[in-house]
């Protein structure tokens, strides 16, 4: 298991978001397909895009691009985690086992420790922190049936952190990816 830290602020990079322009603003014209998605009957922190102005109903899903430094453009990211978490989980301490269940990549059983005494902001930026080690490690293990990860297959920008949810031992990513919607995401992306 690795030991995740969030990503310093970048430097010397041009960052046009700082004009106003969302890291994700190309999402918006894609359609987009879940991977790993949270069986309903188990508990899931939930990730919404920041809005401007703050909607009552903001959407599902952050740029995972938007998230990896401090959950820039998660909606309410400063509420501590402890404020929605239920009391069994509270109890059972600030760290938490993350599992990393991509299809075609589950084969590498990856975990990663993360910090649940935090802000949702923080841990938006933690999980995605954590898969994008795994993205640039891994990115070529693929093995079997699922969805490719990599330059030429399914790439890091065209990830949306959806939830964390837990299944009474460990914690699962539940993502989306995007695409241009010309042709069907299993015809692209989804391997036999």
């Amino acid at each position: 298991m690795i030991q995740t830290a969030v990503l310093p602020a970048r430097r010397n990079a041009i960052d046009y978001h700082a004009f106003g322009v969302p890291r994700d603003l190309w999402h918006n014209s894609m359609k987009s397909q879940i991977v790993n998605q949270k069986p309903e009957h188990l508990f899931a922190l939930w990730f919404h895009k920041k809005t401007n102005p703050p909607s009552a109903n903001p959407p599902i899903g952050v740029a995972f691009t938007q998230a990896e430094y401090g959950g820039d453009g998660v909606e309410f990211n400063s509420s501590p985690i402890s404020a929605l978490l239920p009391d069994n989980l509270l109890a059972m301490g600030k760290d938490a086992t993350l599992s990393l269940d991509w299809p075609g990549y589950a084969h590498l059983k990856y975990k990663a420790i993360i910090n649940m005494d935090t802000t949702l902001g923080d841990l938006a930026a933690q999980v995605v922190c954590v898969f994008k080690h795994f993205y640039e490690k891994y990115h070529q293990s693929f093995q079997g049936s699922g969805v490719r990860l990599g330059p030429f297959h399914v790439r890091f920008e065209q990830l949306r952190l959806r939830n964390i949810f837990f299944d009474g031992r460990l914690w699962h990513i539940e993502a989306a990816y995007v695409y241009d919607g010309l042709s069907s995401p299993l015809n692209i992306h989804f391997y036999p």
